[in-house]
C-alpha cells in the first residue's frame, strides 16, 4: 500500500518581493522568487499548481494491487496558507471540495483501501490478510499525533 502526501507552501503573488530589491527591513522569507509563487494575485493557484494537482488525481485511487502499478491508492496535495495572519493553515479553497486528492480524504482512503485487501472477517484466511496493529506500548504514540489524524489509531487487542 502507498500513499503520497504533497505539502506546498501557497505563496501568494502579493507577497513576492523578487521584482525589486528588499528593504533592509524585510524579512529574508519574505522574499519569494517568481517560480515559488502557487496563488496569483486575484487568489486562484497559478497554472504549474492546477497542472500539477490534475497529475496527483491521475495518480490516486488504485484499488486492487495487481491494478494500475503506476497509481497510488491515496494521493493528497495539502497548500499551506502563508500570509501572516493565517500562517500554517490549510488553504481552504484549494485543492476545490470535488477533489480526489483532498487531504480531508487521505488517510480515510487508505484505511479503506487496507481493510478492503487485509480483511478480517473471512477467519479461513486469517493467517494471509491479518491485520497490522499498533503495539500500545509503541514509541511512536508517545506523542499525541494521533488527536491531529482523521482516523484513531488501531491497537493490538481492540
Amino acid at each position: 500500500m502507498f500513499g503520497y502526501l504533497f505539502v506546498i507552501r501557497a505563496n501568494q503573488a502579493a507577497e513576492t518581493t523578487a521584482s525589486r530589491e528588499p528593504s533592509p527591513q524585510e524579512r529574508p522569507w519574505r522574499q519569494i522568487a517568481p517560480n515559488d509563487i502557487a496563488i496569483a494575485g486575484d487568489g486562484r493557484p497559478v497554472e504549474t499548481i492546477v497542472r500539477f494537482h490534475s497529475a496527483l488525481g491521475a495518480l490516486t485511487g488504485r484499488r486492487g494491487i495487481r491494478e494500475d502499478t503506476s497509481r497510488y491508492e491515496a494521493v493528497s496535495l495539502a497548500m499551506i496558507d502563508m500570509r501572516e495572519d493565517s500562517i500554517g493553515r490549510l488553504l481552504p479553497g484549494f485543492p476545490p471540495p470535488d477533489s480526489p486528492v483532498r487531504i480531508e480524504r487521505f488517510f480515510e482512503t487508505l484505511y479503506l483501501r487496507y481493510d478492503e485487501r487485509y480483511v478480517y472477517s473471512a477467519p479461513d484466511l486469517k493467517s494471509k490478510t491479518r491485520r497490522i496493529e499498533w503495539s500500545p506500548e509503541s514509541p511512536a504514540l508517545e506523542s499525541d499525533i494521533g488527536s491531529t489524524l482523521d482516523y484513531e489509531i488501531r491497537l493490538a487487542g481492540d
